[in-house]
């Protein structure tokens, strides 16, 4: 793989699958997206640090790897996290690996823990993803709809119990999804 150098192991079955990593410009994010980049993943990540972000998508690029797709985003504006989760879907046409790297190291009391808090981010990333991974009618081979029945009824009680209505997060908008990835 480009630029491994054979100091790590390569693994087959990561290749060509997509892997969305929040919080990937700097730090640990940073090593996630490489490391899958040089796995040959087609790597998509999100952050608010565009210039780390653009010169690592820019520096894979350039080694060989296939470029991620970087998308500005705020996972704390749940409405437009999941519209860019959804330009994540439709640029590569599913998610098979979801990676919740990006922090938020605001404490809350839990009476506190509101859309407004930013705190769901993680949540709302993986609601758009679990129903990519579990499919409309759930593929866990239960007769009751397995586990995209069980993710879902918890987000649904976490959504209720949140902000006491399903939905509400709906009406909200923001600067997620800002395509930064004009490329090299």
């Amino acid at each position: 793989m480009p630029g491994t150098n054979g100091q790590y192991a390569i693994y087959p079955s990561l290749r060509d699958r997509v892997v969305l990593v929040t919080g990937g410009a700097t730090g640990i994010g940073e090593s996630l997206v490489r490391h899958f980049a040089h796995q040959g993943a087609r790597v998509a990540f999100f952050d608010v640090q565009d210039g780390p972000a653009v010169a690592l998508r820019n520096e894979l690029s350039t080694a060989g790897c296939k470029a991620p797709l970087y998308l500005h985003c705020d996972l704390t504006d749940v409405a437009a996290l999941k519209e860019t989760v959804g330009r994540v879907l439709a640029a590569h046409g599913t998610v098979d690996v979801l990676v919740n790297n990006a922090g938020n190291d605001q404490r809350h009391a839990i009476d506190e823990v509101t859309p407004e808090a930013g705190v769901l981010g993680p949540l709302d990333c993986g609601e758009p993803a679990a129903a990519v991974f579990y499919g409309a009618g759930g593929d866990s081979g239960d007769e009751g709809g397995g586990a995209r029945s069980d993710c879902q009824s918890q987000l649904d009680r976490v959504d209720d119990s949140v902000d006491g209505t399903a939905g509400v997060r709906d009406g909200e908008s923001g600067d997620c999804g800002t395509d930064t990835d004009a490329g090299p």
